[in-house]
Protein backbone atom coordinates (compact mmCIF):
# COMPACT_ATOMS: atom_id res chain seq x y z
CA UNK A 1 0.00 0.00 0.00
CA UNK A 2 1.40 3.38 -0.99
CA UNK A 3 1.61 6.30 1.41
CA UNK A 4 -1.26 8.10 -0.31
CA UNK A 5 -3.52 5.05 -0.02
CA UNK A 6 -3.24 4.92 3.76
CA UNK A 7 -5.59 6.66 6.13
CA UNK A 8 -4.05 9.38 8.26
CA UNK A 9 -4.15 7.10 11.31
CA UNK A 10 -2.51 4.25 9.38
CA UNK A 11 0.17 6.61 8.16
CA UNK A 12 0.90 7.88 11.66
CA UNK A 13 1.14 4.33 12.97
CA UNK A 14 3.50 3.37 10.13
CA UNK A 15 5.75 6.37 10.77
CA UNK A 16 5.84 5.68 14.50
CA UNK A 17 6.50 1.95 14.14
CA UNK A 18 9.88 0.38 14.79
CA UNK A 19 10.61 0.07 11.09
CA UNK A 20 13.11 2.04 8.96
CA UNK A 21 10.46 3.25 6.53
CA UNK A 22 8.53 5.46 6.31
CA UNK A 23 11.14 7.69 7.91
CA UNK A 24 12.31 11.27 7.80
CA UNK A 25 12.50 11.47 4.03
CA UNK A 26 8.90 10.36 3.62
CA UNK A 27 7.74 12.73 6.37
CA UNK A 28 9.44 15.66 4.63
CA UNK A 29 7.76 14.76 1.35
CA UNK A 30 4.36 14.46 3.01
CA UNK A 31 4.88 17.80 4.74
CA UNK A 32 5.66 19.34 1.37
CA UNK A 33 2.50 17.85 -0.11
CA UNK A 34 0.34 19.21 2.72
CA UNK A 35 1.97 22.63 2.34
CA UNK A 36 1.33 22.74 -1.40
CA UNK A 37 -2.31 21.72 -0.86
CA UNK A 38 -2.79 24.48 1.71
CA UNK A 39 -1.30 27.06 -0.65
CA UNK A 40 -3.56 25.69 -3.40
CA UNK A 41 -6.62 26.34 -1.25
CA UNK A 42 -5.53 29.92 -0.66
CA UNK A 43 -5.00 30.39 -4.39
CA UNK A 44 -8.37 28.94 -5.34
CA UNK A 45 -10.11 31.46 -3.09
CA UNK A 46 -8.06 34.21 -4.75
CA UNK A 47 -8.35 33.03 -8.36
CA UNK A 48 -9.49 36.35 -9.85
CA UNK A 49 -6.67 38.41 -8.38
CA UNK A 50 -4.16 35.73 -9.38
CA UNK A 51 -5.13 35.83 -13.06
CA UNK A 52 -2.46 38.41 -13.89
CA UNK A 53 0.20 36.15 -12.42
CA UNK A 54 -1.04 33.17 -14.42
CA UNK A 55 -0.71 35.02 -17.72
CA UNK A 56 2.60 34.13 -19.30
CA UNK A 57 3.55 32.19 -16.19
CA UNK A 58 6.51 29.83 -16.56
CA UNK A 59 4.40 27.30 -14.65
CA UNK A 60 2.21 27.02 -17.74
CA UNK A 61 -1.07 26.09 -16.07
CA UNK A 62 -1.11 29.02 -13.70
CA UNK A 63 -0.30 29.53 -10.05
CA UNK A 64 -2.97 27.24 -8.58
CA UNK A 65 -2.12 24.53 -11.08
CA UNK A 66 1.52 24.69 -10.07
CA UNK A 67 0.68 24.11 -6.42
CA UNK A 68 -1.67 21.27 -7.37
CA UNK A 69 0.97 19.46 -9.42
CA UNK A 70 3.54 19.97 -6.67
CA UNK A 71 1.27 18.37 -4.07
CA UNK A 72 1.39 15.22 -6.20
CA UNK A 73 5.10 15.55 -6.88
CA UNK A 74 5.93 15.68 -3.18
CA UNK A 75 4.04 12.42 -2.63
CA UNK A 76 6.00 10.81 -5.46
CA UNK A 77 9.23 11.95 -3.81
CA UNK A 78 8.09 10.52 -0.46
CA UNK A 79 7.51 7.14 -2.11
CA UNK A 80 10.82 7.37 -3.98
CA UNK A 81 12.64 8.07 -0.74
CA UNK A 82 11.36 4.83 0.77
CA UNK A 83 12.37 2.83 -2.29
CA UNK A 84 15.83 4.38 -2.42
CA UNK A 85 16.45 3.72 1.26
CA UNK A 86 15.42 0.07 0.87
CA UNK A 87 18.01 -0.35 -1.90
CA UNK A 88 20.67 1.37 0.17
CA UNK A 89 19.85 -0.83 3.14
CA UNK A 90 20.27 -3.92 0.96
CA UNK A 91 23.68 -2.64 -0.17
CA UNK A 92 24.76 -2.14 3.45
CA UNK A 93 23.95 -5.79 4.14
CA UNK A 94 26.29 -7.08 1.43
CA UNK A 95 29.35 -8.91 2.82
CA UNK A 96 32.19 -6.46 3.30
CA UNK A 97 34.38 -8.49 0.95
CA UNK A 98 31.69 -8.81 -1.75
CA UNK A 99 32.98 -7.74 -5.19
CA UNK A 100 31.63 -4.36 -6.18
CA UNK A 101 30.19 -3.61 -2.74
CA UNK A 102 31.71 -0.13 -2.53
CA UNK A 103 30.52 0.76 -6.01
CA UNK A 104 27.02 -0.44 -5.16
CA UNK A 105 27.01 1.57 -1.92
CA UNK A 106 28.07 4.66 -3.83
CA UNK A 107 25.39 4.09 -6.48
CA UNK A 108 22.67 3.58 -3.89
CA UNK A 109 23.83 6.58 -1.86
CA UNK A 110 23.62 8.73 -4.98
CA UNK A 111 20.11 7.41 -5.69
CA UNK A 112 19.11 8.11 -2.09
CA UNK A 113 20.09 11.77 -2.48
CA UNK A 114 17.70 12.40 -5.35
CA UNK A 115 14.38 12.31 -3.43
CA UNK A 116 15.41 14.70 -0.61
CA UNK A 117 17.19 16.96 -3.07
CA UNK A 118 14.03 16.84 -5.17
CA UNK A 119 12.01 17.99 -2.13
CA UNK A 120 14.41 20.89 -1.64
CA UNK A 121 14.19 21.87 -5.30
CA UNK A 122 10.40 21.66 -5.35
CA UNK A 123 9.96 23.53 -2.08
CA UNK A 124 12.41 26.21 -3.18
CA UNK A 125 10.47 26.75 -6.39
CA UNK A 126 7.15 26.96 -4.54
CA UNK A 127 8.53 29.43 -2.02
CA UNK A 128 9.51 31.73 -4.87
CA UNK A 129 6.00 31.31 -6.26
CA UNK A 130 4.48 32.00 -2.83
CA UNK A 131 6.45 35.24 -2.67
CA UNK A 132 5.10 36.27 -6.06
CA UNK A 133 1.53 35.24 -5.22
CA UNK A 134 1.32 36.72 -1.71
CA UNK A 135 0.18 40.25 -2.74
CA UNK A 136 -2.70 38.80 -4.74
CA UNK A 137 -3.99 36.42 -2.06
CA UNK A 138 -7.21 37.37 -0.27
CA UNK A 139 -6.49 38.99 3.09
CA UNK A 140 -8.58 36.27 4.72
CA UNK A 141 -6.26 33.59 3.34
CA UNK A 142 -2.86 35.24 3.75
CA UNK A 143 -2.29 33.39 7.03
CA UNK A 144 -2.83 30.08 5.21
CA UNK A 145 -0.32 30.98 2.53
CA UNK A 146 2.14 32.06 5.22
CA UNK A 147 1.71 28.75 7.06
CA UNK A 148 2.18 26.86 3.81
CA UNK A 149 5.38 28.78 3.13
CA UNK A 150 6.73 28.09 6.63
CA UNK A 151 6.04 24.38 6.20
CA UNK A 152 7.62 24.31 2.74
CA UNK A 153 10.82 25.78 4.08
CA UNK A 154 10.77 23.31 6.96
CA UNK A 155 10.35 20.37 4.54
CA UNK A 156 13.31 21.63 2.53
CA UNK A 157 15.48 22.20 5.60
CA UNK A 158 14.60 18.76 6.98
CA UNK A 159 15.48 17.14 3.66
CA UNK A 160 18.95 18.63 3.81
CA UNK A 161 19.80 16.10 6.54
CA UNK A 162 19.22 13.19 4.15
CA UNK A 163 21.26 14.89 1.46
CA UNK A 164 24.11 15.35 3.93
CA UNK A 165 23.98 11.76 5.23
CA UNK A 166 23.99 10.23 1.77
CA UNK A 167 26.54 12.68 0.35
CA UNK A 168 29.04 10.97 2.66
CA UNK A 169 28.32 7.69 0.88
CA UNK A 170 28.82 9.28 -2.52
CA UNK A 171 32.02 10.94 -1.38
CA UNK A 172 34.43 13.18 -3.25
CA UNK A 173 33.58 16.24 -5.27
CA UNK A 174 30.27 14.83 -6.47
CA UNK A 175 28.89 14.37 -2.98
CA UNK A 176 30.09 17.83 -1.97
CA UNK A 177 28.57 19.39 -5.08
CA UNK A 178 25.15 17.92 -4.29
CA UNK A 179 25.33 19.17 -0.72
CA UNK A 180 26.41 22.61 -1.96
CA UNK A 181 23.42 22.68 -4.31
CA UNK A 182 21.11 21.89 -1.39
CA UNK A 183 22.63 24.66 0.71
CA UNK A 184 22.36 27.21 -2.09
CA UNK A 185 18.71 26.34 -2.63
CA UNK A 186 18.02 26.61 1.09
CA UNK A 187 19.53 30.08 1.24
CA UNK A 188 17.24 31.23 -1.54
CA UNK A 189 14.27 29.45 0.02
CA UNK A 190 14.84 31.15 3.37
CA UNK A 191 15.00 34.56 1.71
CA UNK A 192 11.78 33.86 -0.22
CA UNK A 193 10.09 32.65 2.97
CA UNK A 194 11.01 35.82 4.81
CA UNK A 195 9.63 38.01 2.05
CA UNK A 196 6.49 35.92 1.53
CA UNK A 197 5.66 36.01 5.24
CA UNK A 198 6.27 39.77 5.37
CA UNK A 199 3.92 40.27 2.42
CA UNK A 200 1.28 38.10 4.05
CA UNK A 201 1.55 40.10 7.26
CA UNK A 202 1.23 43.48 5.54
Amino acid sequence: MTLSQQTLRELLEAIGARTPTPGGGAVAGIAGSLSAALALMACRYSSESLESLAEGSPEGDGVAGRFASSAERFLELAEADQAAFSQLQAAWKLPKDAPGREAELQRCSLAAIEPPLGVIREASSLLALSRRAAPAISRHLKSDLAMAAVMLEAAARASRWNVQVNAGGVGGERGQALLSEADALLRGASADLEEAVALCAS
